[in-house]
């Protein structure tokens, strides 16, 4: 179900939300297969977080201020990339819409998030080109 909604969100989207519905219907496999990112907790230990976030891929999403402290591979969120995820978690577009830059830095994330959850620190390709090539009509 995940994949058919994912597929058919990226059908629908205009031109300007095409690596938007695509990052969404990635975020909704991750999702469906139990690997949601922690966003308003600490992954490690369940405290409130709120404004702008520490992210550790590998930890499972937000980190306190005192797990994030000698964390490896932080990214830091401000918080409209922390509302742009939240959106892209369950389904949304993000609004405003995700510019070239933003949309690449939603790719990283997902990327390393993948990687240590599901692939298990292996390469992936695809992603990796996707990466390195957004996604838009010329390369579907």
């Amino acid at each position: 179900d995940a994949v058919a909604a994912g597929l058919e969100a990226l059908e629908r989207a205009p031109a300007v939300h095409a690596d938007a519905a695509a990052l969404a219907g990635c975020w909704g496999l991750v999702v469906a297969l139990g690997f949601a990112p922690a966003l308003h907790r600490c992954a490690a230990c369940g405290t409130a977080v709120d404004g702008a976030l520490a992210f550790s891929a590998p930890l499972g999403g937000a980190l306190c201020p005192t797990h994030r402290r000698g964390a490896a591979h932080l990214s830091k969120l401000s918080p409209k990339d922390r509302d742009a995820l939240s959106a892209l978690l369950v389904g949304e577009l993000p609004d405003p819409a995700l510019d070239a830059r933003h949309a690449r830095a939603h790719r990283r994330l997902l990327l390393a998030f993948v990687r240590h959850h599901l692939a298990e620190d292996r390469p992936l390709p695809a992603m990796a080109f996707w990466d390195a090539q957004s996604w838009n009509a010329a390369s579907s």
